[in-house]
């Protein structure tokens, strides 16, 4: 009995000690503005917006294992170190982005992390109109939340943001603040009637209508070339990456507030992977032998692309490779070639097994006006195109297999990385009147409400 009282004294003082670690070592900081969860005792504030990158990282006081003795801490999850990047555009499209950092507090504005906190965010214009943020632009930890829009009211003197949790049917959380972003004026931009025609070069895109709803701008437009080698998507007219909108307050989206005066329509044209592009954005990486298995011959050549770094780290037989943070570590023999690919990567270390010779790449964020990819190049043979595709990290790779070779075709093979700069189509018109009435009457309430 006497051990068991012993015991509980401790723990006891562990709490209360651990409890005013953290309460003391807890810094003030000021806020932009914030708003009461609904039916709970949290707040949501918003503590940073910015035009540049940068990063938000907070120290937990206290390790998690003294944390579990924390009373209070039901309904929240144990707050660990953060580290959070806005890198100025956004993760998944790469428009151009202003960042909002938020984080969750108690009632006594101390930082919490509920376990409610998973939500969404969108900006409620004046007019009524609703802009949403993309999925994959947010980046989390411990209560924070980084947010990246492209798109928001920049007319409105005042921002009015909410977060709507998606566990449980609790009203949204609205919070008011200064718009940073407001003018008095802005560019005016003249629309044009459909259809408009525009030709750069061998290219030519007729823009003939559009149909926009609030997740879409259904445009229909047709590409023609002299040589017919080019694409606007790979097929599909509506990815954000090559048809998107801009409005002349410098929101860009996939639709955008009916109640500007005039959008600006951008259409990005590319060449084909297997078009004559020209000399200069093909940059040859050496030839190399095909390799036996369970062998590597080390690289390291780069490429610079944009602000991109294109590396070919090494060149390898069949087998199973190791990295660790894009440099190579080992390399085996796969028992049994029929296996196929696989892949793995956890905390810089990676391993890939090939059934055939690959060569492995690291690359970071590809400019969003061009492609770019890793042409793999046999004597006589047509080539073989891999894209390097990467919106959500800074430094990634990849492994690419070489092409078997015909008997007849020498054991070697040309890399190279090709650049695919687009051709840009820009044009300006008016936003549909049907659109504003649907706002007005609120039919596209529904809509926003089903997505909740």
């Amino acid at each position: 009995m006497k051990r068991r009282w012993v015991v509980s004294g401790v723990l006891l003082l562990i709490s209360f000690i651990a409890g005013s670690v953290w309460y003391s070592q807890e810094p003030a900081v000021p806020f932009l503005g914030e708003a009461v969860i609904p039916q709970t005792p949290y707040k949501l504030r918003l503590l940073r917006v910015s035009d540049e990158p940068f990063e938000y990282a907070w120290k937990a006081p206290l390790s998690e294992k003294f944390m579990r003795y924390l009373p209070g801490l039901a309904n929240e999850y144990r707050m660990r170190d953060i580290d959070l990047h806005f890198r100025g555009v956004t993760s998944f499209d790469r428009f151009p982005a202003k960042g909002f950092l938020f984080r969750f507090v108690n009632e006594d504005g101390r930082w919490v992390f509920p376990k409610d906190s998973v939500g969404s965010y969108r900006f409620v214009e004046s007019t009524g109109w609703i802009y949403r943020a993309r999925n994959g632009n947010m980046e989390t930890g411990s209560g924070a939340q980084m947010e990246s829009f492209s798109q928001f009211p920049r007319r409105d003197r005042t921002l009015h943001v909410e977060w709507k949790s998606a566990m449980t049917k609790t009203p949204p959380a609205q919070i008011e603040f200064p718009n940073p972003y407001f003018q008095e004026e802005f560019p005016v931009w003249k629309p044009q009637p459909l259809p408009q025609t525009q030709t750069h070069g061998e290219v030519t895109v007729e823009l003939k209508s559009m149909r926009p709803s609030p997740h879409g701008s259904n445009l229909e437009f047709k590409i023609r070339s002299t040589s017919g080698n080019w694409h606007a998507g790979s097929g599909y007219s509506h990815d954000s990456r090559y048809v998107f909108m801009q409005d002349a307050t410098g929101n860009t989206g996939e639709v955008l507030s009916p109640f500007e005066p005039a959008w600006k329509i951008i259409i990005r044209t590319f060449r084909d992977h297997l078009a004559e592009h020209p000399p200069g954005q093909i940059h040859s990486l050496g030839t190399f032998p095909l390799l036996s298995p369970g062998t590597v011959t080390p690289v390291d050549r780069d490429i610079v692309i944009g602000k991109s770094r294109v590396r070919l780290r090494y060149v390898a037989g069949a087998g199973t490779v190791t990295n660790k943070n894009g440099k190579y570590t080992g390399l085996k023999n796969l028992t049994n070639l029929q296996e196929g690919v696989k892949t793995y990567s956890s905390k810089g270390v990676g391993w890939s097994s090939q059934p055939q010779p690959f060569v492995v790449v690291s690359f970071g964020e590809i400019p969003a006006d061009r492609e770019v990819f890793v042409r793999c190049q046999i004597a006589d043979e047509l080539p073989s195109d891999t894209d390097l595709e990467n919106r959500y990290s800074d430094d990634h790779w990849k492994a690419i297999p070489l092409p078997i070779p015909s008997r007849t075709a020498k054991q070697e093979v040309e890399l190279s990385i090709v650049e695919n700069i687009c051709e840009q189509f820009e044009f300006i018109v008016e936003p549909p009147e049907e659109m504003r009435e649907k706002v007005r009457s609120g039919e596209y309430t529904k809509f926003w409400k089903m997505l909740e």
